[in-house]
């Protein structure tokens, strides 16, 4: 395979993509120029602001409130739990020897050690 040939087929597929997006914004022009396609996107508009409005005085609601607390609470608790897992993998493979592992279904999961930075 030719190097030349590789260069020149990536010149081509550059001078495509250049001209559909010529195209595209030719198209999104006409579209957003169409009195019709104005009205219906006002529309669109108007109802999506309805609709914010109708979902912000649900989440007002004291039973809303109380599921995302709960939920929040637990994702704090998954999170925690997760930390706690990962130094009680890194701790049994330090005494094991072994990176894998076999969960309660009997299936076998292998251990994957991720390293960070922290400041």
């Amino acid at each position: 395979m030719n190097q030349d040939l590789i260069t020149r087929r990536l010149q081509i597929i550059s001078k495509l993509k250049e001209e559909k997006k010529t195209l595209s914004e030719m198209m999104k022009g006409i579209l957003d120029d169409d009195p019709h396609q104005q009205e219906m996107k006002k529309k669109m508009d108007e109802f999506k602001d309805s609709v914010k409005v109708a979902k912000q005085k649900v989440q007002e609601n004291p039973q809303i409130l109380d599921l995302k607390q709960q939920l929040k609470d637990k994702a704090q608790e998954i999170k925690e739990m997760m930390e706690v897992l990962s130094q009680e993998l890194a701790d049994y493979y330090r005494e094991e020897g072994v990176l894998m592992i076999e969960d309660e279904n009997g299936n076998l999961k292998k251990i994957k050690f991720n390293a960070s930075l922290i400041d």
